[in-house]
């Protein structure tokens, strides 16, 4: 089970599962399955979109993620608002 702020991102966004998955156009089945840890296998597409419409990035709501022995890259890239965010 891969932890992940999810939930705590979206619910500050006043955003339901049912309005996340309409915006986003990934499955609301998804996002629950996400947030209540049940789905380990994270299509990474998918979680890109989640993360633009919550306005943060992948490794903020999977920090278990960007915390593993393979991230090596540590380089700043823009945002999508034009701000630089590290990864």
């Amino acid at each position: 089970m891969i932890a992940n702020n999810l939930n705590s991102y979206r619910k500050a966004k006043n955003l339901s599962q049912s309005k996340l998955s309409e915006i986003s156009h990934v499955p609301q089945t998804t996002i629950s399955g996400w947030e209540l840890g049940l789905k380990e296998e994270h299509a990474i597409y998918r979680a890109i979109r989640i993360a633009r419409v919550l306005d943060t990035n992948v490794e903020k709501l999977f920090p278990a993620l960007s915390a593993s022995p393979e991230r090596t890259d540590k380089t700043s890239r823009p945002r999508q608002d034009g701000q630089q965010e590290k990864s």
